[in-house]
């Protein structure tokens, strides 16, 4: 990708610079120049198109080389559903990425786990990360990091939590209520009430989180015989 932007940055120039000359010496000659007006367009697409092909090499370099070790030799398929969902920003796409293959019993690259602290107070990161995990993968992560066995996962537990914690405030209503209304029992609520242990939240998500607990003891209580 790197050497695909860097070629077509060249092209650019090239079709800059080439174009006015060609078209004077057609002039010149006194012939058509119509016909070049389709490499200034395409020299004009190039220039467009550019950001975002930089944009996404950076989202790779940030998979590959920032949050995690490539194993792929460079080979790994792009998700453009969740580049979509990080808004195209590559810290944010490459964390949910590396996030969304933590397991219970597997590893964590310790490259993912420093990145994340290193922006977990962060709001915009942390709000641009959540969304990009969505609800689901979040309950599964946090299910995931239930009773960590090893140093690693404890800190990648901490850093998710005060990335909630710095995101609470900022998630919209129908994020909050997707998560905490969806929340399995005691797996996801135990996750939970994990990472709130790390962090500063809002009133209002610690408000939705007691009530939610309120609810499900009642209801724990109403099914006793």
């Amino acid at each position: 990708m790197h050497d695909f932007e860097r070629d077509l940055g060249q092209a650019e120039t090239t079709l800059g610079r080439s174009e006015p000359v060609i078209r004077r010496m057609l002039q010149d000659l006194d012939l058509d120049t119509s016909r070049l007006n389709a490499m200034r367009e395409l020299g004009n697409w190039i220039g467009a198109k550019r950001p975002e092909l930089r944009r996404r090499n950076e989202t790779i370099q940030a998979v590959t080389t920032e949050w995690g070790t490539d194993t792929t030799g460079g080979l790994r398929p792009f998700d453009e559903a969740l580049y979509n969902r990080a808004s195209g920003d590559p810290d944010a796409y490459a964390a949910a990425l590396k996030l969304g293959e933590v397991t219970r019993y597997g590893e964590v690259d310790e490259k993912t786990i420093a990145e994340l602290e290193k922006r977990a107070g962060d709001k915009q990161f942390a709000t641009t990360l959540l969304y990009a995990l969505g609800t689901e993968r979040f309950r599964h992560l946090m299910a995931a990091l239930s009773y960590p066995r090893d140093a690693g996962k404890k800190r990648l537990q901490a850093a998710l939590g005060k990335a909630l914690g710095a995101a609470s405030s900022r998630l919209d209503a129908s994020w909050r209520k997707e998560l905490l209304s969806n929340l399995r029992v005691p797996t996801d609520q135990h996750g939970l009430a994990d990472l709130l242990q790390y962090g500063n939240y809002d009133r209002e998500f610690l408000g939705l989180w007691r009530s939610l607990c309120g609810a499900v003891t009642d209801s724990g209580r109403d099914s006793r015989p």
